[in-house]
């Protein structure tokens, strides 16, 4: 079932806000009734029944802007240079799909993840910028998302854009950044231990 891998992260999402965060923490409330929002809203779409759009999907693109919204203009400016460029290659790729079905030799999920991945970490490289990189994939892809349906809406076919199988694309996108993200928090500890230790072992060999 399309959609399912998204309503599972929600709720898993909504039961740490909710009993897991501390209370006291600013962020919790507005978390725990955004990701309510976003379930809530699940099963709706705006537009004809030929070309409609999820509603979840317009949310998400707004809850995005809502955390940039203090970023300086000159990250404002890059993040949507690279929102752009993921935009760009997310449309590519479904089009691409779509013409030319042959080349999903793996599950769409997975194959889509990993080149967006792949783009997101050439354009954001630092552990430090992992917000950064996951708000420039998820405006990334809605923007990408609706430049395909308006290219299906030219040629007049069906399109269902920010559908729920989109909304498992985002999901496993995200938890993928976030499992990447600890790896790499990992890999820096472990290397700076190490170093760490070569320093002391210099030490005692003068």
């Amino acid at each position: 079932m399309n959609g399912l891998i998204f309503l599972w992260l929600m709720w898993a999402g909504w039961i740490v806000s909710t009993f897991i965060v501390n209370k006291n923490n600013a962020w919790r409330f507005r978390c725990s009734a955004a990701i309510l929002i976003l379930i809530i809203s699940f099963p709706y779409a705006v537009g004809t029944p030929g070309q409609h759009a999820g509603l979840t999907a317009f949310e998400i693109f707004l809850f995005s802007m809502l955390l940039i919204r203090n970023y300086s203009l000159t990250e404002k400016l890059f993040l949507f240079l690279c929102s752009f460029i993921i935009a760009l290659s997310y449309s590519s790729f479904k089009l691409l799909s779509v013409y030319d079905p042959i080349i999903m030799v793996f599950d769409e999920k997975l194959m889509v993840t990993a080149i967006l991945l792949v783009i997101s970490y050439l354009l954001y490289s630092d552990v430090k910028q992992v917000k950064k990189r996951l708000l420039a994939l998820v405006i990334g892809l809605i923007i990408g998302e609706f430049l395909t349906g308006t290219v299906f809406l030219q040629h007049k076919l069906p399109y269902a854009a920010g559908g729920h199988l989109f909304l498992d694309v985002i999901s496993v996108i995200a938890v993928s950044v976030g499992v990447l993200h600890l790896l790499q928090l990992l890999s820096n500890t472990q290397s700076s231990f190490i170093k760490t230790a070569l320093k002391k072992g210099e030490v005692k060999n003068l």
